[in-house]
C-alpha cells in the first residue's frame, strides 16, 4: 500500500537536490479493508506479547475476529478479549430489545449514507471536482465554504453509516461491536471531544499501541505534544499514501495540540484567580462548540478532497478572493437539507444510545421518523448512491 508513495517521495527528493532518480513502483492494487483487518491482527499479537490477552488455541474464531464480515472492509476496530467470549458462545435466541435496536441500526446507518452521505456528491463534486479555480473562479466563495463543510459530513457521515449497518448487523448475529461515532459533528464540545467522538476504535488504537508506549519514556510536554502530532500524522497516512493525507494528519495534530496547550494555560489562569478552571456550558458553546470542530475539519478536509495540493492552496485562495459570481441556490438548499438530516440522525442516534438495551417501545412519532428515512433512502438510492470511502483504506 505504502511501497509506491514511499519510492516515489524519496525520488522527489532526490530530483530537487539535482539528482535523477527513476523508482520502480509495483503498481499493486490494494485489497478492500487491509488497513482494517492488519490492525486487527497487530491488536491480538501485541495483546499476547503484552499478557493482555491470552493465545487462543481456537483458529476458527481468531479467523472470524480478523475477518469478521461486517466489520471486515470499514471497521470498526475490535479488540480480542471483548470479542472472542462472543464468537465462541452465540445466543441460541435473539431477544426481542436486541433486534430492534439492530433494524433501527441498520436504518439509520443506510439513512446516513445514502439520504445525507451520498445526497451530498452534487455539492461536493461541483466545488472539488467541476471547480476549476483561476484568475475568475467558476463557483461563488460562499458555495466553496459550504462545499468544504458539505465535504466533511460527507466524510464523517459515509463512515458513521456504514459503522452503523454494522453494528446493526452484528447485532442481528447476537453480536455487540463498539461505538465508534457519538454524534461529533453536533455534539462536539471542541476540537479535542471531536476526535473522542470520531472514528473511536482507530483513536483508541493508536492510543493504546503506540502513543502510550512512547509516552512512557518521558512526560515532558514537549515529548507528549509531539507525540500526539506524530499520532495524527499516522492517522494521516493510514487513510491514504499520498501528500494530502500526510499534511491532513499533521494539520489536524497541530491544531488539537495548540487547542490542548491554550486550554492547559486558561485553566491554570483561572485557577489563579480562585475560580473554577471549567465553566458550565452556556447554550451558545453547544452551538459554537460543533460548529468550530466541524469548521476545523471541513479546512482540514479540503487538503485529501482536492485532487493536489497545489489545487487544495487555490481552493482556498478562491475563498479570499473578492470576486463574486452568482450562487447556486439548489445547492445551497442541498446543504440545508443535508444539516436538518444530520441534526436528526444525531438526534435519534444519541436517544438510541441512552435507551441500549432496555425496552423503548416504538412512538407514532418514531414510526414517522422511520417512514421518512425510508422515503428519502428510496429517493436518493437510485440518483446519488456511491460506495462507501473507507472501503479503500
Amino acid at each position: 500500500k505504502y511501497f509506491d508513495f514511499f519510492v516515489g517521495a524519496v525520488a522527489d527528493g532526490l530530483g530537487r537536490v539535482g539528482l535523477e532518480a527513476n523508482p520502480a513502483t509495483l503498481g499493486l492494487l490494494v485489497p478492500w479493508g487491509v488497513s482494517f483487518y492488519t490492525l486487527h491482527a497487530l491488536s491480538y499479537t501485541i495483546d499476547v506479547y503484552r499478557r493482555d490477552a491470552e493465545a487462543t488455541t481456537d483458529v476458527l474464531s481468531f479467523a472470524v475476529f480478523v475477518a469478521y464480515f461486517p466489520q471486515l472492509l470499514a471497521g470498526p476496530l475490535t479488540r480480542i478479549r471483548p470479542m472472542l467470549p462472543q464468537f465462541q458462545h452465540l445466543p441460541r435466541r435473539l431477544d426481542p430489545i436486541r433486534r430492534a435496536e439492530g433494524f433501527e441500526l441498520i436504518l439509520l446507518g443506510l439513512f446516513q449514507k445514502v439520504a445525507v452521505a451520498d445526497a451530498l456528491t452534487p455539492l461536493t463534486r461541483t466545488v472539488f471536482v467541476d471547480q476549476t479555480v483561476g484568475p475568475e473562479p467558476a463557483q461563488n466563495p460562499v458555495l466553496l465554504v459550504i462545499g468544504a463543510f458539505a465535504g466533511a459530513a460527507q466524510f464523517v457521515l459515509d463512515f458513521a453509516g456504514y459503522t452503523n449497518i454494522a453494528r446493526g448487523t452484528s447485532k442481528l448475529l447476537g453480536i455487540e461491536l463498539p461505538y465508534n461515532f457519538r454524534e461529533p459533528l453536533t455534539r462536539s464540545r471542541n476540537l479535542q471531544d471531536y476526535w473522542r467522538r470520531h472514528n473511536i476504535t482507530l483513536m483508541g488504537w493508536f492510543r493504546d499501541y503506540v502513543y502510550r508506549p512512547l509516552r512512557r519514556r518521558s512526560s515532558s510536554t514537549v515529548r507528549s505534544s509531539l507525540l500526539l502530532v506524530f499520532i495524527f500524522f499516522l492517522s494521516g497516512l493510514w487513510h491514504g499514501a499520498n501528500w494530502g493525507w500526510v499534511l491532513w494528519g499533521i494539520v489536524t495534530g497541530v491544531a488539537v495540540q495548540t487547542e490542548i496547550l491554550v486550554n492547559r494555560a486558561r485553566d491554570r489562569s483561572r485557577r489563579r484567580e480562585g475560580r473554577p478552571a471549567r465553566r458550565r456550558r452556556s447554550p451558545a458553546m453547544r452551538v459554537l462548540g460543533p460548529l468550530y470542530a466541524s469548521g476545523v475539519l471541513a479546512a482540514t478536509i479540503v487538503l485529501v478532497r482536492a485532487p493536489t495540493i497545489a489545487a487544495a492552496l487555490e481552493y482556498y485562495q478562491a475563498i479570499l478572493r473578492p470576486t463574486w459570481v452568482p450562487l447556486d441556490w439548489d445547492l445551497v438548499l442541498l446543504a440545508g437539507y443535508a444539516l436538518v438530516a444530520i441534526c436528526v440522525a444525531d438526534w435519534r442516534e444519541h436517544r438510541m444510545e441512552l435507551a441500549e438495551g432496555k425496552a423503548d417501545p416504538p412512538t407514532i412519532p418514531r414510526m414517522a421518523l422511520w417512514g421518512a428515512m425510508v422515503v428519502l433512502i428510496i429517493i436518493y438510492s437510485g440518483t446519488a448512491a456511491q460506495p462507501f470511502v473507507y472501503f479503500q483504506f
